[in-house]
């Protein structure tokens, strides 16, 4: 059994198809519309022209319509706003829940969460529900150090006293030492020099009397006796105790303090010149000095002899030292450290 093949000879092959007729691209279609225009008469031409304005007004009035409706669609669509009492839940939702728990309440909506972010309304709400800010806690601004300007210096004043010691062992009975001193102690004693209480010998006196004045202005006019309690020769301080108390609020705490260069001192006294008036005299720190072993503050505020074992303050009006000395402009200060550990020492024995 073998195969047959049929040969067929070259011109007996099928013709190809016809290739489709081409449509007429846009030069042509532009050709044919151009030479249609150009055979239409003239009443034509506008005709058809009132027809493609009257089309044109058409399509432009549809679209605008059409942008309402789309606005509409939308505002539709939004999400309602929330109610303040929201339906209860559907019994579809009831019955996917276990027939033994409670259907949970769902969950708390905002009115802000439903409006518009745009609206004015959010941002009312946003701000009444924001929870306040925390209170700050930074710390404090140090509170400011007094200046001079809040200090009383004529109330201050009354604290310092007119020191007067007579029927002194080396002395005419004519004559008395005296001095300055500053109310201490709850009103009860009086610091002051101990060489305003001794002769040159080194004897105490055997009266002493304290004055008190009414103003910084008056001489001193009210007198109590005192009688001694202690006395250093050697750092020059005494203590007295007045046989009567006086005010409270005329006494002055006595406790160490630290200066610091060029830091503003004022010292009160009676100067015994010039009568028995007060008087207050400005200076500055200008260090430490030593003498004969002690400490001593250096000022240059002036010292007279009556202003020995008064009272020398900071501007905050802080009691700083006692006044013992000047030599040659320079004022010496027992440092009021000094003076407290005296008189602790004093009383406590």
């Amino acid at each position: 059994m073998g195969f047959e093949f049929e040969y067929g000879r070259p011109d007996s092959k099928p013709a190809p198809p016809q290739r489709p007729p081409r449509r007429p691209g846009p030069q042509g279609l532009r050709q044919r519309i151009a030479d249609l225009w150009r055979r239409t008469p003239r009443a034509g031409r506008i005709t058809v022209a009132v027809i493609l304005v009257l089309a044109a007004s058409t399509i432009i009035t549809s679209r605008d319509r059409g942008s309402d409706a789309t606005l509409d669609e939308i505002a539709a669509a939004s999400p309602p706003a929330a109610d303040a009492n929201p339906a209860p839940a559907t019994s579809l939702q009831a019955t996917t829940l276990p027939s033994s728990a409670e259907p949970e309440p769902p969950p708390e909506t905002t009115a802000a969460a439903t409006l518009p972010p745009a609206s004015p309304t959010v941002t009312a709400a946003v701000s009444d529900t924001r929870p306040e800010p925390p209170p700050s806690t930074a710390a404090p601004e140090p509170t400011a150090a007094p200046s001079s300007a809040a200090v009383d210096w004529s109330e201050l004043a009354l604290s310092v006293v007119y020191v007067q010691a007579a029927r002194c062992p080396s002395l005419p009975s004519s004559l008395s030492n005296s001095g300055s001193g500053t109310v201490v102690r709850g009103g009860a004693y009086v610091l002051t020099n101990a060489h305003v209480v001794h002769d040159d010998n080194g004897a105490p006196c055997r009266e002493l009397a304290v004055w008190f004045t009414r103003s910084f202005e008056e001489e001193p006019d009210d007198w109590v006796r005192a009688a001694l309690v202690a006395a250093d020769r050697r750092l020059d301080l005494a203590v007295l105790q007045l046989e009567a108390p006086v005010s409270v609020d005329r006494s002055i705490r006595i406790a160490a303090q630290q200066l610091e260069p060029g830091e503003s001192i004022r010292i009160l006294g009676y100067p015994g010149a010039g009568g028995l008036t007060m008087t207050l005299t400005r200076g500055s720190y200008s260090g430490m000095i030593e003498h004969e072993g002690e400490a001593y503050i250096k000022t240059d505020a002036d010292i007279s002899e009556g202003n020995s074992g008064g009272a020398a303050f900071d501007e905050a009006g802080v009691f700083v030292g006692v006044p013992t000395a000047g030599i040659e402009q320079v004022g010496l200060l027992i440092p009021a450290g000094v003076a407290e550990q005296f008189l602790n020492r004093a009383l406590e024995s």
